[in-house]
Protein backbone atom coordinates (compact mmCIF):
# COMPACT_ATOMS: atom_id res chain seq x y z
CA UNK A 1 0.00 0.00 0.00
CA UNK A 2 1.42 3.38 -0.97
CA UNK A 3 1.48 6.05 1.69
CA UNK A 4 1.61 9.79 1.06
CA UNK A 5 4.17 11.52 3.22
CA UNK A 6 3.70 14.99 4.56
CA UNK A 7 7.43 15.54 5.03
CA UNK A 8 10.67 13.66 4.47
CA UNK A 9 14.33 14.55 4.57
CA UNK A 10 17.58 12.76 3.84
CA UNK A 11 20.12 11.90 6.51
CA UNK A 12 23.61 10.51 6.17
CA UNK A 13 27.05 9.84 7.54
CA UNK A 14 30.41 10.03 5.83
CA UNK A 15 32.29 12.92 4.27
CA UNK A 16 31.16 11.98 0.77
CA UNK A 17 27.49 12.41 1.61
CA UNK A 18 27.85 15.20 4.12
CA UNK A 19 30.46 17.36 2.35
CA UNK A 20 27.93 19.07 0.12
CA UNK A 21 25.68 20.09 3.00
CA UNK A 22 22.67 18.47 1.34
CA UNK A 23 21.85 16.13 4.21
CA UNK A 24 21.07 16.14 7.89
CA UNK A 25 23.56 14.12 9.93
CA UNK A 26 22.49 10.70 11.17
CA UNK A 27 23.60 11.66 14.68
CA UNK A 28 21.49 14.83 14.72
CA UNK A 29 18.39 13.06 13.38
CA UNK A 30 18.74 10.21 15.87
CA UNK A 31 19.12 12.63 18.80
CA UNK A 32 16.13 14.70 17.68
CA UNK A 33 13.86 11.68 17.37
CA UNK A 34 14.81 10.53 20.87
CA UNK A 35 14.38 14.05 22.30
CA UNK A 36 10.96 14.54 20.67
CA UNK A 37 9.59 11.14 21.68
CA UNK A 38 7.08 11.26 24.53
CA UNK A 39 5.75 7.70 24.74
CA UNK A 40 7.70 5.13 22.72
CA UNK A 41 10.77 4.37 20.64
CA UNK A 42 10.77 1.33 18.34
CA UNK A 43 14.10 0.12 16.91
CA UNK A 44 14.84 -2.74 14.51
CA UNK A 45 18.43 -3.31 13.44
CA UNK A 46 20.77 -5.96 12.06
CA UNK A 47 23.82 -5.19 14.23
CA UNK A 48 24.06 -3.14 17.45
CA UNK A 49 27.47 -2.94 19.12
CA UNK A 50 28.65 -1.21 22.26
CA UNK A 51 30.75 1.10 20.05
CA UNK A 52 27.46 2.93 19.41
CA UNK A 53 27.74 4.24 22.97
CA UNK A 54 25.82 7.45 22.20
CA UNK A 55 22.84 5.36 21.11
CA UNK A 56 23.09 3.24 24.27
CA UNK A 57 23.02 6.48 26.28
CA UNK A 58 19.98 7.73 24.37
CA UNK A 59 18.15 4.47 25.09
CA UNK A 60 19.12 4.58 28.77
CA UNK A 61 17.95 8.19 29.08
CA UNK A 62 14.67 7.42 27.29
CA UNK A 63 13.97 4.52 29.66
CA UNK A 64 14.73 6.75 32.65
CA UNK A 65 12.28 9.33 31.25
CA UNK A 66 9.60 6.65 31.32
CA UNK A 67 9.43 5.97 27.58
CA UNK A 68 8.69 2.49 26.32
CA UNK A 69 11.68 1.38 24.26
CA UNK A 70 11.32 -1.73 22.10
CA UNK A 71 14.35 -3.20 20.34
CA UNK A 72 14.64 -6.05 17.82
CA UNK A 73 18.17 -7.17 16.92
CA UNK A 74 19.10 -9.85 14.39
CA UNK A 75 20.60 -12.96 16.02
CA UNK A 76 21.18 -11.05 19.26
CA UNK A 77 22.24 -13.97 21.41
CA UNK A 78 24.37 -15.91 18.94
CA UNK A 79 26.68 -13.57 17.04
CA UNK A 80 29.90 -11.84 17.99
CA UNK A 81 28.57 -8.68 16.33
CA UNK A 82 26.22 -8.06 19.25
CA UNK A 83 28.50 -9.26 22.07
CA UNK A 84 29.27 -5.72 23.30
CA UNK A 85 25.58 -4.84 23.41
CA UNK A 86 24.82 -7.97 25.44
CA UNK A 87 27.04 -6.62 28.25
CA UNK A 88 24.68 -3.65 28.65
CA UNK A 89 21.43 -5.58 28.41
CA UNK A 90 20.97 -6.56 32.08
CA UNK A 91 20.89 -2.88 33.07
CA UNK A 92 18.68 -1.90 30.12
CA UNK A 93 16.26 -4.75 30.79
CA UNK A 94 16.08 -3.73 34.44
CA UNK A 95 15.21 -0.19 33.32
CA UNK A 96 12.34 -1.61 31.25
CA UNK A 97 13.74 -2.24 27.77
CA UNK A 98 11.49 -4.55 25.77
CA UNK A 99 13.82 -6.76 23.77
CA UNK A 100 13.45 -9.28 20.97
CA UNK A 101 15.87 -11.30 18.88
CA UNK A 102 15.26 -12.23 15.27
CA UNK A 103 16.52 -15.81 15.11
CA UNK A 104 17.58 -16.21 11.49
CA UNK A 105 17.52 -19.35 9.43
CA UNK A 106 21.19 -19.72 8.51
CA UNK A 107 22.43 -20.99 5.19
CA UNK A 108 23.59 -20.01 1.77
CA UNK A 109 20.50 -21.17 -0.07
CA UNK A 110 17.34 -19.29 -0.91
CA UNK A 111 15.86 -20.28 2.46
CA UNK A 112 18.32 -18.15 4.47
CA UNK A 113 16.58 -15.22 6.12
CA UNK A 114 17.80 -12.40 8.35
CA UNK A 115 16.49 -9.17 9.82
CA UNK A 116 18.49 -6.71 7.76
CA UNK A 117 16.15 -3.70 7.80
CA UNK A 118 17.04 -0.70 9.93
CA UNK A 119 14.23 1.33 11.48
CA UNK A 120 13.64 3.76 14.33
CA UNK A 121 10.11 5.00 15.06
CA UNK A 122 9.35 7.75 17.58
CA UNK A 123 5.75 7.86 18.86
CA UNK A 124 4.64 6.64 15.42
CA UNK A 125 4.89 10.28 14.38
CA UNK A 126 8.39 10.19 12.89
CA UNK A 127 10.44 7.31 11.54
CA UNK A 128 14.05 7.00 10.45
CA UNK A 129 14.64 4.35 7.79
CA UNK A 130 18.09 3.72 6.37
CA UNK A 131 21.17 1.64 5.71
CA UNK A 132 22.78 2.17 9.11
CA UNK A 133 23.63 -0.46 11.69
CA UNK A 134 24.07 0.77 15.24
CA UNK A 135 27.85 0.59 15.33
CA UNK A 136 30.51 3.20 15.87
CA UNK A 137 31.82 2.53 12.37
CA UNK A 138 28.41 3.04 10.75
CA UNK A 139 27.80 6.25 12.67
CA UNK A 140 31.29 7.74 12.40
CA UNK A 141 33.05 6.29 9.34
CA UNK A 142 30.77 4.64 6.82
CA UNK A 143 28.83 6.36 4.09
CA UNK A 144 25.30 5.55 5.22
CA UNK A 145 22.09 7.10 3.96
CA UNK A 146 18.54 7.21 5.23
CA UNK A 147 15.34 9.17 5.30
CA UNK A 148 13.22 10.58 8.11
CA UNK A 149 9.48 10.57 7.43
CA UNK A 150 6.50 11.72 9.42
CA UNK A 151 2.73 11.45 9.37
CA UNK A 152 1.07 8.40 7.85
CA UNK A 153 4.38 6.90 6.71
CA UNK A 154 5.72 6.98 10.28
CA UNK A 155 2.53 5.41 11.58
CA UNK A 156 2.81 2.70 8.93
CA UNK A 157 6.42 2.06 10.03
CA UNK A 158 5.18 1.58 13.60
CA UNK A 159 2.55 -0.89 12.39
CA UNK A 160 5.20 -2.76 10.38
CA UNK A 161 7.32 -3.02 13.54
CA UNK A 162 4.35 -4.44 15.47
CA UNK A 163 3.72 -6.90 12.65
CA UNK A 164 7.35 -8.06 12.78
CA UNK A 165 6.93 -8.91 16.47
CA UNK A 166 4.39 -11.55 15.43
CA UNK A 167 6.75 -13.21 12.93
CA UNK A 168 7.71 -16.75 14.05
CA UNK A 169 11.46 -16.05 13.99
CA UNK A 170 11.13 -13.13 16.43
CA UNK A 171 11.49 -14.20 20.08
CA UNK A 172 11.14 -12.09 23.22
CA UNK A 173 14.25 -11.86 25.41
CA UNK A 174 13.68 -11.42 29.15
CA UNK A 175 17.23 -11.92 30.42
CA UNK A 176 20.76 -12.48 29.17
Amino acid sequence: MAVCMTDAYLIGTGEGWMGGGQMYSFDRAFRELFAEAQTEILIAVYIFTSSASDVLSLITDALKRGLQVCLIVNDLLNTDHNRGLRQHLPELLQLGLKLWTFEPVHGMDAQATYLHGKLLVADRKKALIGSFNLTGKAINNNHEVGVVVDGKAADQAGKAFQSLLKYPLVKRVYSV
